[in-house]
């Protein structure tokens, strides 16, 4: 099984007394069994994660996409590099 990388950025900045939403997050993430890669907090609010496989990460993604508060919006998508030419 080949893992997958995600990253997950809110679209506005989290005040850290509604940080629970990240805490939450990061939570679901080990709980399905991936793991925590990089966390973001000065450009951008998130974290980038690892999850075990192809054939799970769909339905990953979906349980990870119903932890949302309408205050926070965010986004997932595949993680990956970026160049700049």
């Amino acid at each position: 099984m080949k893992e997958t990388n995600w990253i997950k950025i809110y679209k506005t900045a989290i005040l850290t007394k509604y940080y629970r939403y990240i805490q939450l997050a990061r939570s679901k993430v080990l709980e399905l069994g991936g793991s925590i890669n990089h966390e973001y907090s000065t450009v951008l609010t998130g974290f980038s994660f690892t999850l075990p496989s192809v054939e799970t990460s769909a339905n990953s993604i979906n349980q990870l996409e119903k932890i949302m508060d309408p205050k926070f919006p965010f986004f997932i998508e595949p993680d990956s590099e970026v160049h700049i030419n």
